[in-house]
């Protein structure tokens, strides 16, 4: 059996005000499990380069988590720019980048004192044409206003989706590209062992769970940790937008993206598409 270990302080089964970069650091160990990073990292440089976009090309991941897969890329000569919204997520990319060895260059966008920066203030903190290519993966974009959240408020999700899309698109130079990915199209329901990982000492059990309901268009998703020898469990619930492709597609053109493809990385556990500016 794999086993895990992080380095994170768990407040379990009590009210933290560590959530956010508690669940960071779970959703790290769980995507290890989950991805190969090899075959995607492998794929994604393909994809790439078979749209024109080299290691000359200037790059950003708007939805950077814990660093991958923006560590990776720029350990191989990419220049790539990390931007992410959870201060917990910065703070595990950091040190990720750190770890591996990666060019400090890759944080440059994050501004001073190395806070989060989310995309509604892409529009104040970043010059319109100023990237050949943008990331959004992780099936990041549905969580726009609710990342980390339980039954969060999803009235306003679509109108930022769409906002966020736009700045996006305005980012890019003319002819740049995007790729964006979101959660498999048929799936519904999955609970996934992601094994056993160690934390401070103990050890625990993580489970992810995904239920997909398509009539309110909503996507509950949780990392469960339970502790292998008291029993004990504790749960990340985050409630998401479920974007399906009968509505990201339409948007996608509507904000005035074109060249609109499906592609699916090898070794992922997402469904990406292609679209040029």
């Amino acid at each position: 059996m794999n086993i895990y270990k992080g380095d994170f302080c768990l407040s379990f089964m009590s009210k933290t005000e560590n959530f956010d970069a508690e669940l960071a650091a779970l959703w790290n160990l769980a995507s290890e499990r989950l991805r190969n990073k090899l075959a995607y990292v492998n794929s994604l440089e393909e994809l790439l380069r078979a749209n024109g976009i080299t290691e000359k090309s200037m790059i950003i991941d708007v939805a950077g988590g814990f660093g991958f897969p923006s560590i990776d890329l720029a350990k191989r000569g990419w220049q790539i720019n990390y931007m992410d919204g959870s201060p917990g997520m910065l703070e595990r990319a950091m040190r990720n980048a750190d770890i591996a060895g990666a060019p400090a260059y890759i944080f440059s966008f994050q501004a001073v004192g190395y806070t989060s920066v989310t995309w509604q203030n892409l529009k104040d903190g970043v010059q319109s044409r100023s990237f050949d290519a943008l990331l959004c993966t992780g099936n990041s974009l549905p969580y726009a206003v609710s990342w980390g959240r339980e039954n969060a408020n999803l009235s306003t999700v679509r109108k930022q989706i769409i906002s966020a899309l736009n700045q996006f698109r305005r980012i890019l130079k003319k002819g740049g590209v995007a790729f964006i990915d979101k959660q498999p199209e048929a799936q519904e329901f999955a609970s996934e062992e992601i094994g056993e990982i160690e934390l401070e000492g103990r050890k625990y059990s993580l489970t992810s769970v995904f239920r997909n309901d398509k009539e309110r268009r909503i996507r509950n998703w949780t990392l469960r940790l339970k502790d292998l020898e008291s029993g004990d469990t504790k749960e990340y619930p985050s409630t998401g937008y479920l974007l399906l492709e009968d509505e990201l597609i339409p948007i996608l053109r509507e904000v005035g993206f074109k060249g609109i493809e499906k592609h699916v990385l090898r070794g992922d556990i997402y469904e990406g598409f292609i679209v040029r500016k």
